[in-house]
């Protein structure tokens, strides 16, 4: 049986406090056509492949050239990619890093379009009406 002048506290050290901030942003949204998008998916994924494909041309050609440096004596091949195939390789990057900044500004200047075509309303649409039901008798 229980002692009656026994108590339990249940009364326990104050916890963690929440504070709420209350915050606010404004989210634009831009209507994009999906030829639109896909072409902006499309000149993002050239611009990607054609940097990544220069960064492994000039990578290839610091390579050659390293090991061209390091060697005692260079095979026949060696001397040809030393001397032409890692200028080539030069050359192949460039390139690759031109065609990457076109496709690059290409999609800026489609994105500009995009933005200057698209107006900005701070209010929310007006709901629907119901149009009203005709009835076939």
């Amino acid at each position: 049986m229980a002692n009656p002048s026994t108590s339990i506290s249940v009364d326990t050290g104050r916890g963690a406090t929440i504070l709420t901030a209350y915050t606010e942003r404004e989210v634009k949204a831009f209507p994009i056509f999906e030829n639109e998008l896909e072409s902006l998916s499309f000149l993002n994924t050239m611009t990607l492949v054609f940097f990544s494909v220069g960064s492994a041309f000039v990578s290839f050609a610091i390579g050659i050239w390293t090991n061209a440096a390091f060697a005692d004596k260079l095979t026949p091949e060696g001397i040809v990619a030393a001397k032409y195939g890692a200028p080539l390789l030069c050359v192949l990057s460039l390139a690759a890093y031109v065609l990457g900044i076109i496709a690059m500004f290409s999609r800026s200047s489609q994105w500009a379009k995009i933005k200057a075509h698209a107006t900005t309303k701070t209010t929310a649409p007006e709901p629907m009406r119901e149009l009203p039901v005709r009835r076939r008798v």
